[in-house]
């Protein structure tokens, strides 16, 4: 989907996708829009049509998820990378080595206040399709053990996608190809998606090394210079992120159980082992 993004450049005008299925095409047009720094709301106008009901389920609850992340992460910029947080205008402005910041906050290394691990080793014949927990950082499929215990943030450490942020969702097993990050110290008690944000508006890519392909390690985390907020400030912050993350979440478990159900109930209708030809009649008998 995102080759034929790439292909049409949807830079403005109407997108009408008569198989528009989860969104995909949407969402790939806007993150395009949203490359070229533009908005995408302002640009692009969205038409789709889909006739299968739980395609349209995950189709909407995608497009939650979408505009869940979006608000938390511009009340984010808005206050942390643009310095518009409710009060600024009382506040003086200091110098320190990363430019002008805010008084009472403070300039310290990104692994001062994160808590970075590398996830376990697990080589792929060990995989179990039958596996109750996702496999997070390369190796994609299921296990039957499980890394961390709630939604964390990851960062992965190597590859092509060294230094790209995401989060696990739920329980999850998170292979050594990723850093699993956890708020510490005066920043410990804030959320996953608190910490996500953090990690997405910091230059982690700049501490990239790696000589045959890109690598990301725990001296480069750590020569990162990053600003310390005010706790108070980000008490209020997350207080107003943590809830639409939390909900984001949710709305990614509900399309797991979506994809699941089809995936399942698809092959055995097509082939005719679940007999659907009563609830034709009763459908009838009822118009």
């Amino acid at each position: 989907m995102k080759l034929i993004v790439e292909i049409i450049e949807p830079f403005h005008g109407r997108i009408f996708d008569p198989a528009c299925g989860s969104g995909g095409m949407f969402l790939q047009s806007a993150a395009f829009v949203k490359r070229h720094h533009k908005s995408a709301s302002d640009k692009l106008s969205l038409f789709g049509i889909e006739k299968s009901n739980e395609t349209v389920k995950l189709e909407n609850n995608t497009r939650r998820i979408a505009i869940l992340e979006e608000m938390a992460r511009r009340i984010y910029e808005e206050w942390f990378v643009h310095f518009r947080f409710p009060g600024h205008e009382g506040i003086r402005m200091v110098d320190s080595e990363l430019g002008k910041i805010p008084e009472g906050w403070e300039v310290c290394s990104f692994t001062d206040l994160f808590d970075v691990r590398y996830g376990k080793k697990l080589p792929t014949k060990n995989l179990n399709s039958d596996g109750q927990y996702s496999v997070y950082g390369g190796v994609i499929g299921r296990y039957e053990d499980f890394v961390v215990s709630e939604s964390t943030c990851l960062i992965t450490s190597r590859g092509n996608g060294s230094g790209t942020v995401w989060r696990t969702i739920e329980k999850a097993f998170v292979t050594n190809n990723s850093f699993v990050v956890r708020a510490k110290g005066k920043f410990d008690r804030f959320s996953f998606g608190f910490v996500e944000l953090f990690a997405k508006n910091i230059p982690i890519k700049s501490v990239l090394g790696g000589a045959a392909q890109p690598q990301l390690t725990l001296d480069g985390l750590a020569s990162l210079r990053v600003f310390a907020y005010s706790t108070k400030l980000t008490n209020i912050l997350d207080g107003i992120i943590s809830p639409l993350f939390d909900y984001a979440n949710k709305l990614h478990i509900k399309n797991t159980n979506l994809c699941t159900t089809r995936d399942f109930l698809l092959p055995k209708l097509i082939s005719g082992e679940i007999d659907v030809s009563e609830f034709s009649e009763l459908e009838e008998q009822q118009i």
